[in-house]
């Protein structure tokens, strides 16, 4: 196995990270919680999307790819949760 092939799969590992811990935040904003409790929740999500974002920049070399690979990862995200099923 190669060192790109490996840093691909860690990109998509990453990227899938990344969109968990967006879901998982955006449902608590919608579901019935106690103001601190979903605040600190969100918080934590926040939080290890910045650490998953700091690892993919480290894999692909620059913080501006790996905004563009999160970007279309939301952006992919936004359009299958608003596709017909």
């Amino acid at each position: 196995m190669t060192s790109h092939h490996n840093n691909e799969s860690e990109v998509a590992r990453i990227r899938t990270a990344i969109l968990a811990e967006q879901e998982a935040g955006q449902r608590a904003l919608h579901e019935l919680a106690a103001g601190s409790v979903r605040h600190d929740f969100i918080t934590a999500k926040q939080q290890r999307i910045g650490e998953h974002f700091q690892r993919l920049a480290a894999i692909v070399g620059s913080e501006q790819k790996a905004i563009a690979i999160v970007a279309d990862a939301l952006k992919d995200m936004e359009v299958s949760s608003h596709a017909t099923p």
